[in-house]
């Protein structure tokens, strides 16, 4: 079932077929710099997939119920959990200041699918400019200006997908993507096979979901959803819809998101 603030419920595939669509977007590749220049405010959809975090996730909420930045909707898709996880969340979101998307699975398919089900429902959602940043249900915002931060940095360097740092396992790993295809003396290579860490939070402009597709998150000999390296299948697809000079780091004074 998927609830809202506004305590719309339907089944959860018929919700994605029935979510309003708000957004004509067009190919990310005609979008100009003067288009993101025009954008207004940048709405945030934060993506948060959830599976058995029943001990974590009303931190998750609370650390965006303190954020400073105004202008937030919270998509979650559980994915089946079986320990309470998908109502705590119900039970909490009467009392949130911010728009929230509860979607329920009713059976689990993984990470892979839950990145999926948010990207479909978020594509009918968002307006091209606004701002998709994925983050598990698990973990929570650092401080309570991370997505002014955010904001400010699309507003400022005007990137297509943008990373930050994190406190906890990896930490000291998060830096800036080698090149995207990259050439030595004998071969040309890829970020694909490159020795880099990935941090939290990722965010992309809402344009690149109409280019992201089913098969990036299965595997391609078995067809099956992709168990592990789901972050990493939807983290290069971004990388390389956006290109090198729309690429942005933040590497604030401070981490962005407490990784568990």
């Amino acid at each position: 079932t998927l609830v809202t603030t506004t305590a719309q419920q339907v089944d959860d595939e018929a919700a994605l077929d029935t979510l309003e669509v708000t957004s004509n977007v067009p190919p990310s590749f005609c979008i100009t710099d003067e288009d993101i220049a025009a954008a207004p405010k940048h709405h945030i959809f934060v993506a948060a997939p959830l599976f058995n975090s029943v001990e974590y996730v009303d931190e998750f909420l609370e650390s965006i119920e303190s954020q400073n930045y105004p202008h937030v909707t919270v998509v979650i898709y559980d994915d089946a959990s079986d320990d309470g996880s998908a109502d705590l969340v119900a039970s909490l979101i009467p009392s949130l200041s911010f728009e929230t998307i509860l979607m329920r699975g009713d059976e689990r398919h993984g990470p892979s699918y839950a990145k999926w089900v948010l990207m479909r429902a978020i594509r009918r959602l968002a307006a091209p400019m606004d701002l998709v940043l994925f983050m598990d249900g698990d973990d929570k915002f650092f401080h309570v200006e991370v997505l002014d931060e955010v904001a400010a940095t699309f507003r400022n360097e005007k990137p297509w997908f943008a990373y930050g740092r994190i406190r906890g396992y990896y930490e000291e790993q998060c830096g800036p993507p080698p090149p995207i295809v990259y050439h030595t003396q004998n071969h040309s290579s890829s970020v694909r096979t490159s020795a880099w860490t990935y941090c939290h939070p990722r965010v992309f402009r809402a344009f690149l979901l109409d280019h992201f597709e089913e098969e990036d998150f299965r595997d391609p000999a078995s067809e099956r959803w992709l168990l592990k390296y789901t972050d990493r299948q939807m983290v290069y697809k971004a990388l390389e819809l956006s290109g090198d000079e729309r690429v942005a780091f933040m590497d604030g004074e401070k981490p962005h998101v407490y990784y568990r």
